[in-house]
């Protein structure tokens, strides 16, 4: 329990990195998602705030117009409408009514003027003409409308910005007034002619109603992607518990299967230490069987017996001492199976045998036939293959090769000796020879292969074969 804890533990860890990270990746784009919404509101709110004083701008463009090809119009003389002194020079700057009313001109500029007071004083938008040669000082710009008539006179057709006025914001507006003919009657003394840029008219509207409607947006969209964020963090730390308890699960799953791997991996150790044990005891047996009998045929053939038992034995004390109980290392096998034949055979001390079989690895199924396979042509050599310790003429020494190769698809096992070879009138196929009658039955019947043998220098014999399927 211990160990799946900490596994446990372990595996938390990334989880909970991951989660962070998609919680974090969830949190920008939430964010990134409202900024941008909230940009598009702005943008689309200070657009129509400069709709708004646009408009504003071409009714006090049409009415001044109107007044200008009219010739201005006559109102009462007030304490509150004196006289234009800026209309001094027009003759019929104040007239008497027949009924003896007396008005006075008001041109297009002291109209609109006023009229920007008016709305000034109820509705707090501002309006103001204003030039770079303004024949009444307070029409002079301040700063901001200066720099939009230098602009004009550079070419730019219209000027807008949020600029603050006293203590208030508001969204200022501003377009160039171009001379037409009907205002040089006021103007024509100051040079211009019709077509020039003579000031512009700017229009400032308060932001804070504006403002107030980005506030009620910009609550709206928190609450609104707030409660997106909110549903996206719950699914996602659902969703991480689920994953959680999902590995969690699998991993004690893991757990329990290891644990179950290493018992049964304890008992296959112990079931191929007892046939070993049990192969061993029967040869032990076999000697001393070997040792009462005073027929040396009998003698010989309870020795071949051992020695098959023995490379049966083998296979099972490698399988015991190897990491992997189904597959053992051949090349291994073979130089213990070598070793133990070499030994049993006191004549073969001159003999000089070769293995090779780096790399390949058989099943349990494929090892035993091939092991026996190779003790019967192994223990051939070595008795028969040498009289007197000699090998065929021609051969400088007395050599056995036992090779085994895998080409991806079949084994080859190849058993060669440089001896004096087998009789040229031997049918190994047809021989009575239990070591030979054993070899065929293994190689063909078992194995399935395919057994060549060729006699040109000395005796070799081939066995090629496939695994079958599923092995």
């Amino acid at each position: 329990m211990a160990t799946s804890s900490s596994a446990v533990g372990k595996r938390k860890s990334p989880l909970t990195i991951s989660f962070v990270l998609v919680v974090s990746f969830w949190t920008g784009l939430i964010v990134a998602l409202a900024w941008w919404d909230f940009q598009q509101i702005y943008v689309a709110t200070l657009e129509n705030a400069r709709t708004g004083t646009r408009d504003s701008f071409n009714k006090d463009l049409a009415y001044r117009r109107w007044a200008a090809l009219h010739g201005g119009v006559y109102v009462p003389i007030t304490p509150e409408m004196p006289p234009s002194p800026y209309l001094s020079h027009i003759p019929e700057r104040d007239i008497t009514t027949p009924s003896g009313k007396k008005l006075t001109l008001i041109n297009p500029a002291y109209m609109t003027r006023q009229v920007h007071e008016l709305a000034e004083q109820q509705y707090g938008a501002r309006g103001h003409i204003t030039s770079l040669r303004p024949i009444r000082l307070a029409n002079a710009p301040d700063a901001w409308e200066k720099e939009a008539l230098t602009a004009f006179e550079r070419g730019v057709k219209e000027v807008s910005s949020l600029n603050q006025i006293g203590s208030e914001t508001y969204l200022r507006f501003m377009r160039p007034l171009i001379t037409e003919p009907q205002c040089l009657s006021c103007h024509g003394d100051q040079g211009y002619k019709a077509g020039d840029i003579r000031g512009g008219t700017s229009v400032s509207v308060p932001w804070e109603p504006f403002r107030e409607t980005l506030l009620d947006h910009f609550r709206g969209g928190i609450a609104g992607y707030g409660g997106i964020w909110i549903i996206g963090i719950l699914g996602l730390w659902f969703g991480r518990n689920r994953l959680e308890h999902y590995l969690s699960e699998r991993l004690r799953a893991e757990e329990a299967l290891r644990t179950s791997l290493a018992e049964k991996e304890v008992l296959l150790r112990e079931v191929h230490h007892r046939v070993k044990n049990n192969l061993a005891a029967i040869v032990g047996l076999l000697d001393l069987q070997q040792q009462a009998m005073d027929n040396k045929a009998a003698r010989t053939a309870m020795s071949e017996i051992g020695d098959r038992i023995r490379s049966m034995a083998l296979v099972h004390e490698q399988l015991y001492q190897s990491e992997n109980f189904s597959r053992i290392d051949f090349q291994d096998y073979l130089e213990a199976l070598v070793a133990h034949l070499r030994s049993s055979h006191e004549q073969s001390g001159d003999i000089r045998v070769c293995v090779a079989a780096k790399g390949v690895v058989m099943d349990l199924d494929i090892a035993v036939p091939c092991g026996l396979l190779i003790t019967e042509l192994l223990t051939n050599a070595l008795k028969y293959a040498f009289p007197a310790d000699r090998p065929r003429s021609g051969a400088s020494g007395c050599e056995i090769a036992v090779l085994a190769e895998w080409d991806g698809t079949a084994y080859t096992l190849v058993v060669s000796d440089n001896g004096v070879g087998l009789p040229i009138d031997l049918d190994w196929t047809n021989t009575k020879t239990l070591g030979l009658l054993l070899v065929k039955m293994l190689g063909q019947h078992q194995l399935q292969g395919r057994i060549e043998l060729n006699r040109t220098s000395g005796t070799t014999f081939r066995l090629r074969f496939k695994p079958k399927v599923g092995e």
